[in-house]
């Protein structure tokens, strides 16, 4: 539980800060390898405990399980986010150190306004704790995702221990059960990359989705103890893993939503906190239901109330949302503009080379050094020639100069 716990929260936050356009579909690919474990893991398990028994099938599932450490390395940065730090910042002091060359004394500099760019600043693990932001509890929206998605993990998760339970008290064999967890397993897949690309598109609300999903599932879970047959329990868990279990695709972006990338971190943590709280009461819980009514019917309830009242609260949200201020949306235009300079920052760089080996080039020439000219400049203007015939002045051309080169 400790070593998944910590695995989940990187592998549910880093990639979110790549996408913006298809974050939700991104959620969705990332999640769905969780519905092809639980697609193929229980014939596996099963077969590694009949031939090997639990001890070998420990070891074999324990070095599988390592390479998770070997898939860590690949949540490095990428190398092209590195340069542009390293770009940003090399802009920066050549373009300060222009501003001193201008009238060539520091303290002469003709006044203009300027903004400047405040160093990044080291962040140490202490402070780095200080990210636990439990102020984001005062966004109401926030409250209420978190609310709702730590309910549906109670009726979701849930089933993971009751429907196995239940099929095997209907009198069905281990076969069988393998059989509808991979059913979950398989709908999870289609599900999630499904909502994922629907989560994206402009006509439908990523609330809708949720709320859709919960009202199904929870239905469906209060008519499925009604039933005995095979093809019906293996219907329900097809529908549990399409609609319930696709929450997980849009768990992230619902936050995000509420919070903001800025703060995504802290929220998606605490959220991932009350995940596990849930995961840890509502197994147990409904196992002592089935042990105080004797069957499986009420914690099947249990399971639909939860789910149900999940989607409930979330149909709420829009009522308590924080409405945003003038300043707060001046901000937020603000932001945008700011965003803006990000895709510029080659152009800048590009441009302060340019006036870097303009003012080079005026150096050598003060020097003497008249055969040095740099490879743009020579471009521009070709070397003079005595030895080349003189041409009539008047039709002598000017120079073509390209808008990037002036």
């Amino acid at each position: 539980g400790l070593g998944y716990g910590l695995t989940f929260a990187p592998c549910s936050t880093i990639f979110n800060f790549y996408f913006e356009k298809r974050r939700a579909l991104a959620n969705g690919i990332v999640v769905s390898a969780s519905g092809i474990g639980s697609l193929g893991f229980p014939f596996i398990y099963r077969f590694l405990i009949d031939q090997y028994n639990l001890r070998g099938a420990l070891l074999i599932i324990g070095g599988a399980v390592l390479n998770v450490c070997v898939a860590a390395c690949f949540f490095r940065q990428p190398e092209i986010f590195v340069k542009r730090k390293k770009i940003v910042e090399k802009c920066v002091k050549r373009t300060q150190q222009l501003r001193r060359d201008i009238n060539g004394d520091q303290e002469h500099l003709t006044q203009f306004d300027q903004t400047q760019i405040q160093p990044v600043k080291k962040q140490t693990c202490c402070s780095k704790c200080q990210n636990f932001n439990l102020s984001l509890f005062k966004n109401p929206s926030f409250t209420i995702y978190v609310i709702g998605l730590t309910l549906c993990m109670n009726g979701y998760g849930s089933n993971f221990t009751m429907l196995p339970a239940h099929i095997e008290s209907l009198g069905y064999d281990k076969d069988k059960v393998a059989l509808v967890v991979s059913i979950m397993g398989g709908t999870e897949i289609v599900a999630r990359l499904f909502f994922g690309w629907l989560a994206d598109q402009p006509f439908c609300h990523r609330r809708d989705i949720f709320l859709i999903s919960m009202f199904i599932g929870g239905v469906y879970a209060f008519v499925t103890p009604l039933f005995t047959n095979y093809p019906f329990i293996a219907a329900y868990g097809a529908i549990l893993g399409f609609f319930p279990g696709s929450f997980f695709s849009i768990a992230a972006v619902l936050i995000i939503d509420a919070v903001g990338l800025k703060n995504f971190t802290s929220g998606f943590g605490m959220l991932s906190f009350f995940l596990a709280i849930s995961g840890f009461i509502c197994q147990p819980t409904v196992g002592w239901i089935k042990d105080v009514t004797g069957s499986w019917r009420a914690s099947f309830w249990f399971s639909g109330g939860m789910m149900i009242l999940a989607g409930i609260i979330v149909a709420f949200e829009p009522l308590f949302r924080l409405k945003k201020t003038d300043e707060q949306k001046a901000h937020e235009q603000e932001m945008v503009r700011i965003d803006t300079v990000d895709g510029h920052v080659k152009e800048i760089t590009s441009l302060v080379d340019s006036l870097l080996d303009e003012s080079q080039f005026r150096q050598e020439m003060n020097l003497g050094d008249l055969d040095q000219k740099p490879a743009r400049i020579s471009q521009i203007y070709p070397s003079y020639d005595p030895d080349e015939e003189e041409e009539d002045p008047f039709n002598t051309s000017a120079p073509l100069v390209d808008k990037i080169d002036v």
